[in-house]
């Protein structure tokens, strides 16, 4: 009794990349692939919405673990790096890029005029 078992053919595309060594969603990955996939530096990202999670890059990287995501009120010492900046970013930023880390802003490009620039807490 019950269902047979039936074979659906190729693996989902979530299931292509990971290889033996790779750990499954939920289970704890080793120190050795952490520190291989981390950054030096604090990579942050003001998140507004704006985009369909599944194709966002940024929270990929969230998902990931290489950035961590900030609401927008959130406040970020480090450098940002916006859409509307006008500066730009050179080797004397060094300093506050290791000291506090690189923040960015994910928006969608549409909507870029739209964007709350003064919830942005920075400096």
């Amino acid at each position: 009794m019950g269902k047979k078992r039936v074979d659906r053919g190729p693996p989902s595309r979530k299931d292509r990349g990971r290889g033996k060594g790779a750990p499954a969603r939920g289970e704890e990955e080793s120190e050795t692939n952490y520190r291989r996939r981390a950054f030096p530096v604090t990579l942050r990202m003001w998140d507004f919405q704006q985009c369909d999670s599944k194709r966002c890059t940024g929270r990929k990287l969230c998902r990931l673990g290489y950035i961590k995501s900030m609401k927008p009120g959130a406040h970020f010492r480090g450098l940002v790096l916006s859409p509307a900046g006008e500066n730009i970013v050179s080797p004397a930023d060094r300093s506050i890029v290791e000291g506090t880390g690189i923040s960015v802003i994910d928006c969608s490009w549409a909507k870029v005029q739209e964007l709350p620039y003064k919830q942005l807490r920075s400096g």
